[in-house]
């Protein structure tokens, strides 16, 4: 499984929804890897899997995807949850038991387990962060 190719139809599916363009704007800065690059803007998001477990002797694959949702803090440095729980509902209703479209694989699992946030990460103070964690289950068509 090529990860950029699944990456990628996450990122597509969030950049044409049209709930989370209009609380995210359009385009919808979205990223496939755990970081962001220089100079984005937030709201952003970012797309990766810390464990796509490859079946031994099988074509199919099993893990976790976690989606990553920045907001930038209210001026007083609290976190913006309003915002931040609307895009993580809008990542849920887009993902959850709607399997993808992957050319050359058939996504036969497609579920959220958990919603966790607002984060907060030192190296980045004026925001905070919220995740949706998918299960995924894949197989080569």
């Amino acid at each position: 499984m090529n990860l950029d190719d699944l990456y990628s139809a996450f990122v597509v599916r969030m950049m044409k929804n049209e709930n989370i363009q209009s609380l995210a704007g359009d385009p919808v800065n979205a990223y496939k890897g755990s970081s962001r690059p220089n100079g984005y803007t937030n709201p952003s998001f970012t797309v990766h899997s810390p464990d796509l477990i490859v079946e031994p002797d099988t074509t199919a694959a099993n893990g976790t995807i976690f989606i990553n949702a920045y907001v930038d803090n209210f001026k007083s440095g609290n976190a913006n949850t309003e915002l931040l729980g609307d895009l993580l509902k809008e990542i849920k209703d887009e993902f959850n038991d709607r399997p993808l479209e992957i050319n050359g694989y058939n996504n036969f699992n497609l579920a959220v387990t958990n919603l966790r946030g607002p984060l907060y990460d030192s190296s980045d103070p004026d925001e905070h962060f919220g995740s949706v964690m998918l299960n995924i289950n894949i197989v080569k068509s």
